[in-house]
């Protein structure tokens, strides 16, 4: 049985908003950087069960109308 080492996660965030008040938003884009010794398919799987079950604010924002997009960068 391996074991993972995680050695740094960060996320970056970069959003747009609407042009009006309220000025709501419109996209947001979360870029997951991950560094250590750590399977990548293991963190896309919890990424995306993040996103789709159990984050309850970007579920929020999704049903809002509003775009939420990922990417993942491994680092060594």
């Amino acid at each position: 049985h391996r074991v993972a080492k995680l050695q740094s996660a960060r996320v970056e965030i970069n959003a747009s908003r609407a042009e009006e008040s309220p000025k709501v938003f419109t996209s947001i884009q979360m870029n997951y950087i991950i560094s250590g010794d750590i399977p990548e398919e293991l963190v896309r799987r919890l990424i995306e069960s993040s996103h789709e079950k159990y984050c309850s604010v970007g579920i929020m924002i999704t049903r809002s109308g509003a775009s939420l997009d990922w990417t993942l960068r491994m680092e060594e």
